[in-house]
């Protein structure tokens, strides 16, 4: 019993404190485009993942709209001009979030040489 007891203390006290707080906006993010194939000749940078935390335990999970932004100023922290094929998926317990409901978001982050 004491040690059900301890763990969920524990699960608890792991998700508070694994809660992020905002990213400052990078400049050019809004510039950054989300494309199904790539065009030109691509720099590949790297693959990018970032989740979105709704605020609190009860509230709804965030969607799509909420977690795009956020893809696309950790591509333009890179100094990528679009991020290829955009997909998106409940987050689990460790994806920084905590217990409160998340959606992962996950894209290739790219530039186009000129």
């Amino acid at each position: 019993m004491h040690v059900r007891t301890g763990s969920v203390l524990f699960c608890v006290a792991l998700g508070a404190c694994a809660s992020q707080p905002p990213a400052p906006h990078v400049p050019g993010a809004d510039s950054v485009a989300v494309v199904d194939h790539i065009q030109g000749t691509p720099v590949m940078l790297k693959r990018i993942t970032v989740a979105a935390c709704a605020p609190t335990m009860g509230s709804p999970m965030p969607t799509q709209a909420e977690a795009l932004p956020l893809l696309k100023e950790k591509a333009a922290a890179l100094g990528a001009t679009a991020i290829l094929r955009a997909k998106y998926k409940p987050a689990g317990l460790f994806d920084g979030c905590g217990l409160v409901p998340a959606l992962r978001a996950t894209g290739i982050a790219f530039r186009v040489a000129p």
